[in-house]
């Protein structure tokens, strides 16, 4: 019988763009390329204004 190797961990990284954890943040994960935004619903508007959200690879 063979063992199933562990699941390896992951590092993330929390950017609050606004200093506070109400606004846009900005998350970025270990050996992956991309970018994920999250904000909340009162701060759309602001996370839609960020050039991160202007290349060919960002959807809405």
């Amino acid at each position: 019988m063979h063992d199933a190797p562990a699941p390896l961990g992951s590092s993330i990284r929390i950017f609050l763009a606004n200093g506070g954890s109400d606004g846009v943040w900005v998350v970025e994960k270990s050996n992956w390329t991309g970018t994920a935004l999250m904000a909340p619903r009162t701060r759309y508007k602001a996370l839609r204004s960020r050039p991160d959200l202007e290349g060919p690879a960002s959807t809405s």
